[in-house]
């Protein structure tokens, strides 16, 4: 209602074509039924404005997506103080010459909180390997490393680039980025049993933020696809490749429960008797050791881009 805008000509033109178009087809009717008549051709010039201010307002701020109201579908996430989902991280290697490929890959089971932070479960293998906890209130982050002998819990401060870090990652904000950017349809499809519809964006700066400078990706791409009958998202996935480089990095986001209750118990552990505490507080990063002359460059970039075994044929 506080929304301003003023619709084309060509708009008013097409609503004013169709009233005329009903009106020239029910001139004829007898003059008992011309107060109905008015009704319904009121009714109809209504919902054709609605409907056309209506798309109209959704392709302006969503790239030009027809078909779904995208705007709908960010209000719905953004009233939601908590979710529940699961991240997957595969990282694909190859295939080599000789048709070997490697792939490696972490799950994660996240629930959020806009009040009391985050609880999260990692698994490797299928096995639980790290819980950690993001404490809001108390500015802090726990780690428990269950296969570590003997047991501890690491404690580390959450200071405001940790925050806006876990900020950043919100799956609200993730959503809010892809339909901001150059993105298109990519139709219909089935996930866990239920219709849903896509979008893909090829524009890196939906995953980075704004002061991070974007890398030489060789491939890139976003896709966001939500539930038909409930409008709300049901997998996120993110994959690219640098350039360069043969492995191919994937993270999926999916089997989301949005707004559904959290106790404040879950995020807050105790931690046992006999666990030891371990502080751990980052160093402040060090500018002169930054890579200054291009052989270091390139050897730091290749470190990050291929992994070690990649080097051997065997």
């Amino acid at each position: 209602r506080r929304m301003r805008f003023e619709p084309a000509a060509e708009a008013d033109r097409r609503i004013l074509s169709g009233v005329q178009a009903v009106l020239n087809r029910r001139i004829e009717v007898r003059l008992s039924g011309r107060w109905n008549i008015k009704g319904t051709l009121m009714r109809l010039a209504i919902a054709a404005a609605v409907v056309i201010a209506g798309t109209r307002i959704g392709t302006h701020f969503f790239g030009q997506i027809p078909g779904v109201a995208w705007a709908v579908v960010l209000r719905k996430v953004k009233r939601f103080a908590t979710c529940v989902f699961r991240t997957r991280s595969v990282e694909t290697t190859g295939p080599r010459p000789d048709g070997f490929e490697f792939s490696a890959e972490t799950e994660t089971r996240n629930y959020r909180s806009e009040v009391y932070g985050a609880y999260c479960e990692e698994y490797e293998n299928g096995k639980l390997a790290v819980r950690s906890y993001t404490q809001l209130q108390e500015r802090r982050h726990l780690s428990f490393y269950e296969a570590k002998l003997p047991k501890s819990c690491w404690r580390e401060p959450f200071d405001e680039g940790s925050i806006q870090e876990f900020q950043n990652n919100d799956p609200r904000r993730m959503v809010a980025k892809i339909l901001a950017a150059d993105c298109r349809e990519i139709g219909t499809d089935v996930i866990e049993g239920k219709p849903v519809r896509g979008v893909e964006s090829c524009d890196p700066r939906v995953w980075l933020s704004q002061e991070t400078r974007i890398p030489a990706f060789a491939d890139f791409y976003a896709r966001f696809w939500i539930d038909i009958e409930t409008e709300l998202p049901v997998w996120m996935e993110m994959s690219f490749v640098l350039e360069g480089s043969s492995v191919r990095r994937t993270m999926v986001w999916d089997q989301f429960q949005w707004g559904v209750p959290l106790e404040a118990g879950l995020f807050h552990p105790e931690i046992p008797p006999d666990c030891r505490a371990i502080e751990h507080r980052p160093e402040p990063a060090l500018r002169n050791l930054t890579p200054k002359t291009p052989t270091e460059e390139a050897f730091v970039r290749h470190t990050l881009e291929e992994p070690y075994l990649g080097d051997f044929d065997h």
